[in-house]
């Protein structure tokens, strides 16, 4: 069981986690293998985010806040819009075949948001001073 703080701010330690997670890989420190193993012991919610992010190179904050309105199954496309982007331009993102399974396993568990955390939307927090 986590400290009372973790327990009090679930989605705070969600997004905590991945993006240390999505960090330590994208800074090499991790061999595929490693990143393999790694995303292996993670929790589902995590695991699932996180290979979403690896598959697509989303940042964390734009894959915790996609929406199904975001995403074309069909066309295997997903979108941010401007507002959303840290470069304020929309970006097109296309899905390849891991991310589309990752999207697959996430329908049906929340009528707007892709990623949740025990049923609730993970709310992006800013870890700067």
């Amino acid at each position: 069981m986590g400290s009372l703080s973790e327990r009090a701010q679930p989605n705070v330690v969600v997004v905590d986690t991945l993006r240390h997670l999505l960090v330590t890989i994208a800074s090499n420190s991790l061999s595929r293998h490693q990143a393999r193993a790694l995303l292996g012991e993670l929790p589902s919610h995590l695991r699932e985010m996180a290979t979403f992010t690896l598959a697509t190179g989303l940042r964390a904050a734009n894959v915790t806040g996609l929406t199904w309105d975001q995403v074309d199954l069909s066309r295997k496309l997903a979108w941010i819009h401007p507002d959303q982007a840290k470069a304020r331009r929309a970006i097109a993102v296309p899905l390849n075949e891991t991310a589309m399974q990752v999207l697959r396993t996430q329908r049906g568990k929340h009528p707007m948001r892709v990623f949740t955390y025990e049923g609730q939307p993970i709310k992006q927090v800013s870890t700067a001073a």
